[in-house]
């Protein structure tokens, strides 16, 4: 016969918060709640079919923006659009659906030939 485990007399609860100073007085700023970003994925199968999936909330509440995220995600997916401008690697799923560069990096080098090709049309027609 086992023993009975016994229970502990402490629980140890983790609440992620801060303190911010609004106003000269000291107040409890709590996380504010987000989508999660791997509810919604893409898979790509050999006979060249994509499928969007997505995961309905736990909570039961209502699954219309995942599927909306889910079905722009297809969209842009078939025509072939889910890659950075800029490397022309496939972006990572958690990006938004309107993204166009799959990191900040790839963003501030596009900006940079931006700047790079109006600066040499401005030089060369004054």
């Amino acid at each position: 016969m086992k023993p009975v485990a016994q229970t502990p007399e402490t629980v140890t609860v983790h609440v992620p918060f801060r303190f911010a100073k609004r106003g000269g007085r000291k107040a409890m700023v709590l996380p504010t709640p987000a989508p999660d970003p791997w509810a919604v994925w893409l898979e790509w199968y050999d006979d060249g079919t994509i499928h969007a999936l997505y995961e309905n909330p736990y909570w039961g509440g209502k699954p219309g923006g995942r599927k909306k995220r889910a079905t722009a995600m297809l969209k842009r997916a078939g025509r072939g659009d889910w890659k950075c401008l800029e490397c022309g690697e496939l972006l990572p799923f958690l990006r938004r659906v309107d993204a166009i560069y799959c990191n900040a990096g790839c963003r501030k080098r596009a900006a940079r030939r931006r700047a790079k090709r109006a600066e040499y049309w401005r030089l060369k027609w004054p």
